[in-house]
């Protein structure tokens, strides 16, 4: 017996040895955590040509001996309980790495005990997440699949508001159309978490999927105002916010911009005999409510912010855009109503689409497709086995497929390919495959190694931003992705070397990032000593530090390094730290 304490004590100053940081110690005074100086950063070399470079602390592998041989390979794990998925990973032979020396785990926190939910309040100031744990999901065998992040809340000052229970956090919104240039986002948190997840392989398709009951909640960015995760919807509506509590077609959920609520599905139906409603942004200040049941007729209104029903009943109907809205009386004819729903265009259409740029697509099923403006008169007709989608200042015509590109007026501006992409109002992208090229009526043409997903970007050339396009391509040789930038008058072609070098040889990682507090696009490139960020007023930061990823959080950032999440100020000073929890 005295064999087996002594054999569990031995095990467990082994996990204590290689589990970093000491839990927090409490206070019962103040009741929350002793607050600690924040940590300070890593201390830096000598200075050199190029800035010093902050690196929070990580863990590095263990030096090998002098025949250059690798550390071990790590093979072993077990995966334990989550709140989310699957499990932790865990390394059962921890002898190749250093023991872990990160920031001490003392932080204040909103109150002694588990903090496992959020609790609303006017004297947060903002509000955000952060990175608390990694887990690492594994099949029933207990076989690794993936690993992902578990996060709480905390207040500018870094204390704790919620501890690691939510499965993700994001920004409310985002674009309903692809050609909306401004996507629609709100001050508030969605977060989210699974309940009874289970991670199951699907031997058919070869994969793992988390299956679980997904629920969000809601958290406004200064901390005011919550709703807990009960919700298995939650997206942007008008100014406001829809919340669906099931996905039964009763139980939703309207609140306005400010978190007030406007009214509910069951009010919406009132007394009539119908199963379901959906809610959608009706335009000009509108709500679009649509009402059904298995043995009624759908019906269609425009209601006020308070869900009184103002314009119809229609049989069918579409948002008001630019002043006016395609509905139908019965099903079959197809006209436009003014804000009044007095008739811009009478119902005498086969079928309609909503107005953009002063013009609109009109056709049925049997019909060929026109263009028209908005006093009915045919713009163009794109000839017989056409079908059109609105694109930035004009329209995109497939026909068996192939591509071509209109203006408004009908004007061809790319012909029929086999692929191409209008990336904004006046650069095609086109010909994907070995000949692709960018190309712009009526300017220059520039032909490009096998590029795909080219969008309008920023980059950093000789030290000044840049507009242009970003995008990714293939090395023939290798087969490797490579970033590609090409600046917007067309007069070369970038591997992303951030000073202007074109070079096949190095990678750089570039991606676009949401400030997920004041909505202003970011591009963030790492050049191999620092990141650096620059935006769309070509404002260039450069900060020194190393990080897997990087994100823009207003006044601050965020970095998730291997193992800890950091939020630093835009010239890389450390504002707080939280070491990720990578044990059971």
């Amino acid at each position: 017996m005295k064999q087996i304490i002594l054999l569990i004590l031995c095990f467990a100053l082994l996990l204590t040895a290689c589990s970093g940081p000491k839990a927090p110690e409490t206070t019962e005074a103040a009741g929350t955590t002793a607050p600690t100086a924040l940590p300070s950063a890593a201390p830096t070399e000598e200075p050199t040509a190029e800035p010093p470079v902050t690196e929070p602390p990580v863990t590095e592998p263990a030096e090998t001996e002098a025949t250059g041989t690798e550390p071990p390979e790590q093979t072993g794990y077990r995966a334990g309980g989550s709140p989310t998925a699957g499990g932790v990973l865990v390394w059962t032979d921890p002898s190749a790495y250093r023991p872990y020396s990160g920031p001490e785990a003392k932080y204040t926190r909103l109150r002694e005990g588990p903090l496992d939910h959020f609790e609303p309040s006017d004297d947060y100031g903002a509000v955000y997440p952060y990175a608390a744990r990694r887990i690492v999901e594994a099949d029933r065998n207990g076989e690794a699949w993936d690993s992902s992040l578990v996060y709480g809340l905390v207040d500018a000052s870094g204390r704790i508001l919620t501890d690691g229970i939510y499965s993700g956090v994001r920004v409310l919104g985002g674009s309903f159309y692809f050609w909306e240039e401004d996507p629609v986002y709100l001050p508030y948190w969605v977060v989210q978490t699974v309940e009874n997840a289970e991670l199951v392989t699907e031997e058919f398709i070869d994969e793992s999927y988390v299956s679980g009951d997904i629920r969000y909640g809601l958290v406004s960015q200064d901390g005011s105002f919550a709703l807990p995760p009960e919700y298995c919807g939650i997206s942007v509506l008008g100014d406001g916010f829809l919340c669906q509590r099931e996905w039964d077609g009763v139980s939703l959920e309207a609140y306005d911009r400010a978190g007030r609520r406007l009214f509910t599905g069951a009010e919406l139906i009132g007394d009539e005999d119908y199963s379901g409603v959906t809610v959608s942004d009706g335009g000009e200040g509108f709500y679009l409510i649509e009402l059904y049941g298995e043995d009624r007729e759908t019906q269609c209104w425009f209601c006020d912010s308070q869900g009184n029903r103002v314009l119809g009943p229609f049989r069918e109907a579409e948002s008001f855009s630019e002043g006016l809205a395609c509905v139908s009386p019965d099903g079959a004819r197809y006209g436009y109503i003014d804000v009044t729903g007095a008739w811009a265009l009478e119902p005498r259409y086969s079928g309609l689409r909503s107005f953009l740029n002063g013009r609109a697509i009109q056709g049925g099923e049997n019909d060929a497709i026109t263009v028209i403006d908005r006093s009915g008169n045919v713009v163009f007709a794109p000839g017989p086995g056409v079908y059109l989608d609105p694109a930035p200042c004009g329209f995109a015509a497939f026909r068996e497929g192939k591509v071509a590109f209109y203006d408004r007026s009908g004007k061809v501006l790319v012909g029929w390919e086999d692929w191409a992409e209008w990336v904004d109002e006046d650069t095609f992208l086109m010909n994907m495959g070995e000949k692709s090229r960018v190309f712009r009526p009526g300017g220059p043409e520039l032909a490009l190694p096998e590029v795909y997903n080219l969008h309008p970007g920023m980059a950093v050339l000789d030290g000044k931003a840049v507009e242009g396009y970003c995008g990714n391509g293939y090395n023939g040789e290798d087969n490797e992705g490579h970033p590609c930038f090409i600046p917007r008058d067309l007069s070369a072609f970038y591997w992303m070397d951030l000073h202007g070098k074109p070079t096949r040889d190095a990678y750089y990682s570039a991606f676009d990032a949401l400030d997920q507090c004041t909505n202003e696009k970011w591009f963030l490139y790492w050049n191999e000593t620092a990141w650096e960020a620059v935006n769309g007023a070509g404002e260039i930061h450069r900060i020194p530090l190393r990080a897997n990823t990087l994100t823009p959080r207003g006044d601050r950032l965020m970095a998730i390094t291997d193992r800890a999440c950091v939020y630093v100020d835009w010239d890389g000073k450390l504002l707080f730290s939280y070491p990720l929890d990578n044990q059971d």
